[in-house]
Formats: C-alpha cells, structure tokens, sequence
C-alpha cells in the first residue's frame, strides 16, 4: 500500500479543518508537542476514550471522532480522565486511533483490517494536531506510530520485554506472511508522516495560515 502524497482529498481536508476548530486552545502552561499513531484493535464503528482522536466508520465514512480533550493529556502529572495512549508517552502527546484491527495478526488483519482511505484521515486528523498545535509532522521524533515508539523503546515484535507486551501498530498497512521487522515499521511510518505533512500544509493553507 502507497500513499500520493502530493494528492490531497477534499473530503479528509474539510474534515480535518473542522476537527482544527474543536480543538481545544491550550491554557497557561499547558503545551502538546507530539502525536502517534494507533489502531484500537476492534471494530470499525468503535471510538475510545483511550485516544484523544478516533478515525471511525460513520455512515459509509470515515470521520474523526474527537473522544477525550487535548488539555486532560498537555500537562505533567497528566489531568484525570486523560487518553492513555502510548505507554510512558502521554504528557504533551495526543493520541489519534484508526477503529480497525480486532483479533489482527502480522500475517491475517481479519476481518476489520486497516483501510487505506482509513489510513488517509489518520493523516489529515494528525495534520489538524500539527496544525493546531505547531507540531513538525516531517519530524519522526514528534509524530509517530506505535510501533515506532514500540522500537524506541524497546517493546517491539522482535524485543524481548520484561512483560512480554509487544506493539506493532501500523508497522504495515496490509496482512504479510514475512515477518515484521523495524525497518518496514519505519518505512510505513515515513508515508503516514509524509501525507500528514501534504495534510497539514493544505489545512494552513484553508485557513490563510500559511
């Protein structure tokens, strides 16, 4: 699966421009400098409070669902209630979900596999965050999968954690046979941060921002 990303869909664009406006404006003190990227693991139709953004299905669409407010996640010690997306990785960070992937494996995604105009306003409701809150969305270290953290930090498919809890989130976008690797998950994260970034630039570009 390849992403354009010098193609921009006006639908995900005016999506993603109204999800820019519900945004929540941050407070004093308050700061979001990075964002990943999930799947929930269930159903297509599911939204969750654990993400502060859900890409979900919504009368044959694909909509962001904004689930829990930026603010209760821009703080450290984190506000209650906050989405507790990424394992140590919450403070300063939104967490944005495709609803995809229930009972998926590396080699058989299911019955509800990652779409890839699903994938594609993963993008644009990341962009809105980039846009929003001045994230760089080219910058691997800001915005990345789960998967990507997942190697950063050591819980990778191919590591060996203490508690044997492994993530792989978006390390592909299609079922394979091959074995998952830290390359292919890099690769997978480098296109969904290239089309959020051709997003992003697009939303400024509504607004007169850019």
């Amino acid at each position: 699966m390849e992403f354009d990303s010098s193609l921009v869909d006006p639908r995900y664009l005016s999506a993603a421009t109204d999800l820019y406006g519900r945004l929540d404006l941050l407070g004093t003190g308050d700061s979001v400098t990075h964002a990943y990227y999930h799947w929930s693991a269930n159903r297509y139709d599911m939204a969750y409070p654990d993400y502060n953004v859900n890409v979900i299905l919504q009368n044959g669409a694909w909509v962001p669902v904004y689930t829990t407010s930026v603010l209760l996640n821009a703080t450290n010690p984190l506000r209650t209630g906050y989405a507790a997306h990424t394992y140590l990785r919450n403070s300063f960070a939104v967490g944005i979900c495709v609803a995809a992937m229930l009972n998926a494996t590396p080699s058989n995604f299911g019955d509800f596999p990652v779409q890839i105009h699903q994938l594609e306003m993963l993008c644009a409701a990341g962009a809105a965050i980039c846009a929003k809150y001045d994230i760089d969305s080219t910058d691997p270290s800001l915005v990345m999968t789960h998967a990507e953290a997942a190697i950063a930090d050591g819980y990778y498919v191919t590591d060996q954690p203490a508690d044997g809890i492994t993530r792989w989130d978006l390390a592909r976008f299609a079922d394979s046979n091959d074995p998952l690797t830290k390359a292919e998950a890099i690769a997978s994260g480098g296109q969904l941060r290239a089309l959020t970034h051709a997003y992003k630039l697009a939303i400024l570009q509504a607004l007169n921002l850019a």
